[in-house]
């Protein structure tokens, strides 16, 4: 009698609290496809000269271990690994996806907070609450009460209805009183004002070079922005370039807000979150996280059973992202690693069962993107007609091996880099322009679905190719490669903002 083969598999992953150490809060992954998984043996073999003419038994002696794998491009999938490829501390992170297992007298309960937590969780801070089996438990929320060290519960001024479920717990801005917007066309740069704002938004983790937006959904997650500028006409987003104790200064600005306050409101949402950037090495945001990766083989064993192979020690070293026309975004990992033993039958402790997902939509390419452009130094627009586009984030991590280590002792991490292939329709000479005099242009462009909002910056870079196509019955193509690199304002090649929060689209859905 045969036995069923191995034809489905599991994948997980782990951050290590140290080199080849897992953690204990496994998450389960969702590839479509694993391309390598595990160690690539080297072996020597023996071809002494003899009579006998023939090779003897090689020697293993060498090692290589990575992990790589596609997967669509979701909320989860992208938040996973973002900090890692990064290498550095996600902003206001410690503030997301808090735990939350039940709400009682209109406050959240969740585990003790910390220091961090509480200083940012305080009167004025916006929350976007899921999970709840209510629709009113759900939604946007404003803090009434300032947290402290150690609180177990979260008071909110909406009225809640009590109950008990896995609701997910995320800063999402602040609640500003009639502040003021005003509008600079010679600069193209707006500036919000009001006593001890650009302080208050500052201490609650806003950076220069992170996007926001002006306006935010209604507590009841309707489809409507509400709480802007002008009546709710002036909404949208923009990216923070300075701080002041009383002013804020934006430039990238979305023409509906490219205009005077004439009519300031009451209350004025300024919605932002999880701000990741690359960081010079000596920075405090710099950190170094590795991960260990599972995947559970069905059927593998003799006897039916399950076997479990772990890859250890891995680091993120190429991420790329795919943006076809009309279909969907994906992701392709690549990490290298210290090791990998081969499959065996003892689970680690810790894994089972693993996290499941939770924000796994996947973003169309037609109309989840919000905004895509290449700009040129002044915030004039280049192009928006994008064909083909791929945005590749590459660490250049190598294994370090010495004598008397199988595999790799160490793992080097090399420049951070960004490169973006791009066909574009040549609708425009001054493209060719930039491309020809290597001039400094940037990038930017947002994903937004019904799980939250993802805002890629990439604030300086040069485009290089320039090659033109010409195909029949089509109009004209240029191909653009285009290479990043540090901002002389923002140090920094990419900037990264990922809000909780859902916008409408320009179809008035949130999708």
């Amino acid at each position: 009698m045969g036995r069923v083969l191995t034809n489905t598999t599991a994948m997980a992953y782990v951050l290590e609290t140290e080199l080849n150490v897992p953690g204990t809060d496994w998450h389960a992954l969702e590839p479509n496809d694993i391309t390598s998984f595990g160690a690539e043996i080297s072996t020597v073999s023996r071809s002494p000269i003899s009579r006998n003419r023939q090779q003897l038994k090689g020697i293993i002696t060498d090692l290589d271990s990575s992990v790589d794998f596609e997967t669509d491009l979701t909320m989860s999938a992208f938040r996973d690994f973002i900090a890692g490829f990064c290498f550095s501390i996600g902003v206001n992170s410690n503030v997301t996806q808090i735990k939350s297992t039940s709400v009682v007298s209109d406050a959240y309960t969740v585990q003790s907070l910390n220091a961090e937590q509480a200083e940012k969780l305080k009167v004025g801070t916006l929350l976007w609450i899921t999970g709840g089996v209510n629709d009113g438990n759900n939604g946007l929320k404003q803090i009434s009460v300032d947290a402290v060290l150690g609180d177990t519960q979260i008071q909110v001024i909406e009225t809640l209805i009590d109950e008990t479920a896995d609701f997910r717990v995320s800063f999402t801005g602040y609640k500003s009183l009639g502040p003021t917007w005003t509008w600079d066309p010679i600069q193209k740069q707006a500036t919000l004002a009001a006593t001890g704002i650009g302080t208050e938004l500052g201490g609650l983790g806003l950076l220069p070079g992170e996007v926001v937006h002006i306006g935010s959904i209604s507590a009841s997650g309707e489809d409507t922005i509400l709480n802007g500028f002008d009546g709710n006409t002036m909404v949208g987003y923009a990216r923070c370039i300075i701080l002041n104790t009383d002013t804020v200064v934006f430039d990238r600005v979305d023409v509906a807000l490219q205009s005077d306050d004439l009519s300031p409101e009451t209350r004025v949402d300024i919605i932002f979150g999880e701000f990741f950037r690359n960081v010079p090495t000596d920075h405090d945001d710099f950190t170094s996280q590795s991960f260990q990766f599972e995947i559970d083989y069905s059927n593998l064993g003799i006897d039916g059973s399950n076997r479990y192979h772990y890859s250890k020690g891995n680091y993120c070293n190429v991420m790329t992202i795919d943006i076809p026309i009309g279909g969907k975004a994906g992701i392709t990992y690549g990490f290298i690693g210290t090791d990998s033993r081969p499959p065996g039958e003892i689970r680690n402790p810790d894994v089972d069962p693993p996290l499941t997902p939770t924000q796994i939509k996947a973003f169309n390419t037609s109309s989840d993107i919000v905004r895509l452009r290449v700009l040129d130094t002044d915030d004039n627009g280049l192009t928006t007609d994008f064909k083909s586009l791929k945005i590749t984030v590459n660490n250049n991590v190598t294994a370090e091996k010495v004598i008397a280590t199988l595999g790799a002792r160490y793992l080097n991490i090399g420049n951070f880099g960004v490169e973006i292939e791009a066909q574009l329709m040549f609708t425009s000479p001054e493209l060719v322009d930039r491309i020809r005099c290597n001039d400094r242009t940037s990038m930017d462009f947002v994903f937004n679905n019904e799980d939250g909002t993802i805002a890629f910056d990439v604030p300086s870079m040069t485009i290089g190719d320039g090659s033109i196509t010409y195909p029949v019955n089509e109009s004209v193509m240029i191909n653009t490669t285009s290479t990043a690199y540090v901002d002389p304002v923002l140090n920094t090649s990419l900037g990264v903002s990922i809000f909780p929060m859902p916008f409408p689209n320009a179809d008035g859905c949130s999708n």
